[in-house]
């Protein structure tokens, strides 16, 4: 084997090599930015969920509060009636 021919395999290795890199840091990319996508979904579910204990939260002190002093809408209706 002549040198040019010894180079020639050493820059085809060398190219082989550093492309296989460039295929490994894309798949890590790849990876990565569908974790971030993951936990920004994540994110988003746990602020839908936080909201929807919110709204549970003031439904039910709404009906503890009619229930503590009665419901007047329904009582004013009846008054209406006689």
């Amino acid at each position: 084997m002549t040198q040019e021919e010894a180079d020639r395999k050493k820059n085809r290795a060398r190219l082989q090599e550093l492309a296989s890199i460039g295929i490994a840091a894309m798949g890590i990319k790849s990876v990565m930015d569908d974790w971030k996508d993951v936990h920004g979904t994540h994110e988003d579910y746990k602020d839908q969920r936080h909201a929807q204990e919110r709204r549970r939260e003031k439904k039910s002190e709404k009906e503890r509060s009619r229930s503590r002093h009665g419901d007047r809408r329904h009582s004013d209706t009846d008054l209406r009636l006689r």
